[in-house]
């Protein structure tokens, strides 16, 4: 008695496995996909934490560099100039007043122009609200906007929210592909709460560059290897649910709904019908 009940388990497990494998495998596939898209989108996340990491590090050594020249302006200002205060109106008729002024400014700022640095030079608003010159340390000096000349900036929206909240912002942009990566800084310069002009840095941000030169192959080839295999898991997946059809269309019996001699013949393969008793 028992020996025929451990039969009958064993047969409806083998009817079990054959009903339910094709279930099995539409599963796996769809967990496949499901696990290698998570695997995908946590390299991005990996990827994009490692770049802002690198950003924010970039911009705080930047920001460093900017209160250093401002202080270094007020300074010289001060101390071989005898300006009290970096006040618009005092500063504007020192320069005026005197063109070696200017220049011994320029020349402060042009100290910080490396092969990093491009640009350094501060610019104020006018009451008309356009953009001038106030000190340039471009070199060579031929290329120095003068005091007062107009100001055309090209991303015009980054300038307008430093001079409105009077904080520090910057805009990264890809000039093109010989220089790479620029960041263009804006320090507000204020005295006694009123910004009186903006200290502005071109940097280039090698270390940023490098990165994104390193990581951009892999991230492609990762994007054309992910297209690939979700091309190959859903062509096995449209493949699978055909062939489910196809097996249920020569099983059953479309009048009747019942299973036909097809199936009962595949059956036989698998059971012992010799050793099954039918009521």
């Amino acid at each position: 008695m028992k020996n025929i009940y451990n039969k009958a388990e064993n047969i409806l497990w083998k009817l079990k496995n054959v009903i339910n494998f094709q279930k099995v495998l539409i599963l796996i596939i769809f967990i496949l996909i499901l696990s290698i898209g998570w695997a995908y989108l946590g390299l991005l996340r990996a990827t994009q934490n490692t770049f802002n990491n690198v950003e924010s590090s970039e911009m705080k050594n930047i920001r460093a560099l900017s209160i250093i020249i401002e202080k270094n302006i007020k300074y010289n200002a001060e101390h071989y100039f005898h300006l009290k205060g970096f006040t618009f109106d005092k500063i504007i008729k020192l320069l005026k007043k005197d063109k070696k002024v200017a220049d011994s400014l320029n020349k402060v700022l042009s100290i910080y122009i490396t092969h990093n640095i491009k640009y350094v030079y501060v610019v104020y608003k006018d009451k008309k609200g356009s953009y001038r010159y106030l000190l340039d340390g471009s070199l060579p000096i031929s290329e120095r906007g003068f005091l007062g000349q107009v100001f055309m900036p090209t991303n015009i929206k980054l300038w307008q929210e430093c001079f409105k909240t009077g904080k520090d912002v910057y805009g990264i942009q890809n000039k093109n592909k010989t220089t790479g990566l620029w960041v263009t800084y804006l320090h507000p310069i204020i005295d006694k709460g009123k910004i009186e002009a903006v200290l502005a840095l071109d940097v280039s941000l090698k270390t940023y560059q490098k990165l994104e030169d390193i990581l951009a192959p892999a991230r492609h080839y990762l994007n054309y290897m992910l297209v690939f295999i979700t091309i190959i898991l859903l062509c096995i997946f449209f493949q699978t649910n055909l062939l489910i059809k196809e097996q249920k269309r020569r099983r059953v019996d479309p009048l009747t709904g019942v299973y036909n001699r097809s199936y009962l013949n595949e059956l036989e393969k698998i059971l012992d019908l010799e050793k099954i008793a039918v009521a």
